[in-house]
């Protein structure tokens, strides 16, 4: 329970049900979206509403002729709409009932539909639904950026376990190296006890010995940092010991090699197999969508009002709601309201935030865009170079291996010096570390490609 065997498919397990930050973040982002469309679209659901209202005064009745009327109660009940057509519509029962020294319990019961069609800024909807369609493609946007950030954050994952391997491999390497040095050095001691090596010859190979711990010492540490990104990236580790799993490097350069060579097939750019050409036309209608509402920035709110009702009166409730029922009143109203702001640049505003729209809308295009045109066909030819690179570090390594196996051999037949002979092992060892550092590029170009391309059907995509 205290370790973890780290390999691909345990990492995928543990992250599963996790609380894991980064997709918590990646999450987050959706839900913003969905959130602000949710805040929107609630402002066109129904919506019901009470008022209640009681007025007295004990002021002097100055003439006959001139009643005070005290108490009045009012009650009002009501059903309100708005619609992304810039109309709004309201259904209400108001109750009011009054007492002066005339009447007494003077009751009204009103039923009433009063309605406001804007007729300018959001004339026939104009403004409300460009504002929702943007909404929707923001949301459709976030949900793009979502699968792709998750492809980020697994791609990241992946490719800090490989960079796990390769700084394994690395290690593996030094230290069959420093086993070899350690011989070297207790040969040489005994040579120079023997009178057949000088001292010089014994610190030359202390030397190297020395050089090949602190090399191994520099590869752990970088170890340790990888498995401090390692458990950052995944909390669920913090407290456990990781221990490498079995890995075949062999298999997953094949298995690079042909997704690089799949990569490569494409004759043009794969649009397939990326979501960011519809995130770039979603974010560009939705911004034209806001360029259009924001024309309407500062300027006048004109709207026409009206409401039709039916009236029953009556002293007391019951006589009014019998008069309502039976021989109502109609009433009817028609006005119209106008808005009209000062004391702001409106025109400047309109500048502004058009400005703004443009340059968001710009560099979207322009930054996605980079990543999809020259960066496929740049990639194909890095990867091109990059394979020649690995085919002759390997080629390399090979032949200084072949060629240090018989710089031994003439060294135990005294026909090379020892500081030739570390000059080998020198050549050896950097050329395999380079072998490693090459492959790991080329990984690591390869997860920069499926960063931008998630869909490509290659099997290292899946792992």
């Amino acid at each position: 329970a205290n370790s973890f065997i780290l390999g691909p498919k345990s990492l995928k397990t543990e992250i599963t049900g996790q609380a894991i930050p980064s997709l918590d973040k990646i999450e987050t982002g959706l839900m913003m979206a969905k959130y602000q469309q949710e805040i929107f679209q609630s402002i066109f659901t129904p919506s019901a509403y009470a008022k209640a209202f009681r007025s007295e005064t004990k002021e002097k009745q100055l003439s006959s002729i001139a009643p005070i009327t005290s108490p009045i109660n009012q009650i009002e009940l009501g059903v309100k709409k708005a619609t992304t057509y810039g109309t709004t519509y309201t259904l209400k029962n108001i109750y009011t009932q009054s007492s002066n020294s005339f009447l007494k319990k003077s009751t009204s019961e009103v039923l009433q539909l009063d309605m406001s069609f804007d007729l300018y800024k959001d004339f026939l909807g104009r403004s409300s639904r460009r504002k929702v369609e943007a909404l929707e493609l923001n949301r459709r946007k976030a949900n793009y950026e979502k699968e792709v950030n998750k492809a980020v954050f697994y791609n990241g994952l992946k490719r800090l376990y490989w960079t796990i391997v390769a700084n394994n491999e690395a290690m593996k390497l030094v230290k069959g190296l420093i086993k070899t040095s350690q011989k070297q050095v207790k040969l040489a001691q005994l040579r120079a006890k023997n009178k057949v090596a000088d001292r010089g010859e014994v610190a030359r190979y202390q030397s190297q010995s020395i050089t090949r711990q602190g090399q191994l010492v520099s590869l752990q540490y970088q170890r340790e940092e990888l498995l401090k990104s390692l458990k950052e990236l995944i909390p669920s580790l913090a407290d456990k010991e990781i221990i490498l799993g079995k890995y075949n490097v062999g298999q997953a350069v094949n298995s690079v090699l042909a997704c690089a060579g799949k990569i490569k097939s494409y004759p043009s750019i794969p649009y397939d197999n990326t979501v960011y050409d519809d995130m770039v036309n979603l974010n560009t209608k939705a911004l034209q969508n806001e360029m259009a509402i924001d024309k309407y920035i500062g300027a006048p709110e004109i709207a026409f009002v009206g409401s039709v009702g039916l009236i029953g009166k009556g002293l007391g409730t019951s006589k009014a709601y019998d008069d309502l029922t039976e021989e109502s009143a109609n009433q009817y109203s028609v006005g119209l309201n106008i808005n009209i702001p000062f004391g702001q640049n409106n025109s400047s505003l309109r500048a502004t935030k058009k400005r703004i729209n443009l340059l968001r809308k710009n560099s979207y295009e322009k930054e996605t865009g980079a990543k999809l045109g020259p960066y496929h066909t740049q990639l194909v030819k890095s990867i091109t170079l990059l394979q020649e690179i690995v085919k002759n570090n390997k080629l390399n390594t090979n032949y200084l291996k072949v060629s240090l196996d018989y710089s031994k051999k003439k060294y135990s037949q005294a026909r090379i010096t020892a500081q030739q002979l570390i000059l080998d092992q020198d050549a050896y060892l950097n050329s395999g570390l380079e072998e490693i550092q090459s492959k790991l590029t080329v990984l690591n170009t390869i997860f920069d490609y499926l960063n931008v391309f998630t869909k490509t059907p290659c099997d290292f995509n899946r792992i």
